[in-house]
């Protein structure tokens, strides 16, 4: 229910009309007057002031008007916290000139991007061949010119991803290393929670306390840092579809429709510890249903097609990310996106925003993987773009 307010001049009529109703005479509240003075400083100084402080522990009361640091300490007592922001990871070139010697580097090396102004470190990676747990390093074997090794960025968020090539100052030297740079982009780094995603997921989290729930899956599920998207099937195999009941799996996806063990391995432990007893289950990355599009545009003089085929290419893209698991593409909507392609934030996929490039005057000529019907993913599928061919006009 929202709160009655009074502007200031309905408190000082309210003040005016109660002394005056109390008075048996007729009482002077010209301009200038000493009462009327009184009841305007009381009207700021009290009937304002105290009306804000109640606003301001009315809306802190509220999860849903609450911000920042407010929502941490309204959903933290239910066992509920903020995802935090994950920072932008990939792997660093470490190049040399000449290889007649062994080049050691360790974890915690720091390198930058001139660019961005950002730092990154090297991570351990026990996986990576070119590892050495005797010594305690990566290591540049004699002969070698270069390896590849993990770096993340030293700050969480968006803030950290950048394009290939960008990262390429060692902050500190190294013997038998020369150059250093990313060959492929890093565009992981996620932001913290917003205080919106926190509204629409804290229901959820309510729901699931009860375990062994969908809504409880789905909030243990959604706990989990990187899982962007997820399916829960129950009474049925996969991948054959066979009826099985006291059974359920579910598909999680990080985005890329190929996430990593790691991924997997966290959404088991949240299914272990959520499910039902005796309550069998499985967890399984999604399969990937390729999405082949060509379209021809029509697009004005100074259109610049280049700078076009990759916006229509992310606006696509994000498109069929959002989509989920078991999305669907309606063929109509691809014209849609072609129009609507012009990014107006600078965040990458899947967090840019669109409006309609005017460049764009017509597309013509749609076809989805060959055909014009629209294109479903079954229960276990995400759509992907595999490849998108553009003709202009």
């Amino acid at each position: 229910m929202p709160l009655p307010l009074k502007d200031a001049d309905s408190f000082t009529r309210d003040q005016i009309l109660a002394v005056q109703t109390k008075s048996s005479a007729l009482v002077d509240f010209t301009q200038g007057s000493i009462l009327l003075a009184l009841i305007e400083s009381n009207t700021t100084a009290c009937g304002l002031f105290l009306q804000s402080l109640i606003e301001y522990v009315y809306a802190k009361t509220r999860l849903t008007t609450s911000t920042g640091v407010d929502v941490d300490t309204f959903v933290n007592p239910f066992g509920f916290f903020r995802k935090a922001a994950v920072p932008a990871s990939g792997l660093e070139r470490f190049s040399r000139s000449s290889s007649t010697i062994q080049a050691l580097i360790p974890v915690g090396t720091q390198v930058s991007s001139p660019t961005s102004n950002q730092n990154y470190k090297v991570t351990l990676d026990l996986t990576n061949p070119h590892w050495s747990p005797s010594l305690n390093a990566y290591v540049i074997l004699i002969g070698d010119n270069s390896i590849d090794i993990p770096i993340e960025a030293i700050n969480a968020g968006v803030i950290g991803n950048t394009s290939a090539n960008l990262i390429t100052v060692l902050n500190s030297g190294i013997i038998g290393v020369d150059t250093v740079t990313n060959p492929s982009a890093l565009l992981s780094g996620e932001p913290q929670e917003t205080d919106a995603q926190v509204f629409v997921r804290f229901p959820i989290y309510l729901a699931g306390l009860s375990k062994g729930s969908k809504a409880a899956l789905a909030s243990a599920l959604l706990s989990i840092a990187n899982l962007e998207r997820y399916n829960l099937v129950e009474n049925k195999t996969f991948p054959d579809d066979l009826t099985q009941l006291g059974y359920f799996y579910a598909i999680v996806d990080d985005g890329t429709g190929d996430p990593p063990t790691e991924l997997i391995t966290a959404a088991e432990t949240a299914m272990n510890v959520t499910r039902g007893f005796t309550i069998a289950y499985s967890v399984y990355p999604p399969a990937i249903l390729e999405v082949d599009i060509e379209l021809t545009l029509t697009i004005t003089p100074t259109g610049q097609q280049v700078d076009i085929t990759q916006n229509v290419t992310n606006s696509i893209t994000q498109f069929l990310f959002q989509a989920g698991i078991g999305g669907l593409l309606p063929y109509s909507m691809v014209a849609n996106l072609a129009y609507e392609s012009l990014p107006t934030n600078n965040q990458s996929v899947p967090n840019t925003t669109f409006a309609r490039d005017l460049n764009i005057l017509n597309v013509t000529l749609v076809t989805v993987n060959g055909g014009t019907a629209d294109l479903q993913a079954t229960t276990n599928e995400v759509l992907k773009l595999d490849s998108i061919t553009i003709n202009y006009i």
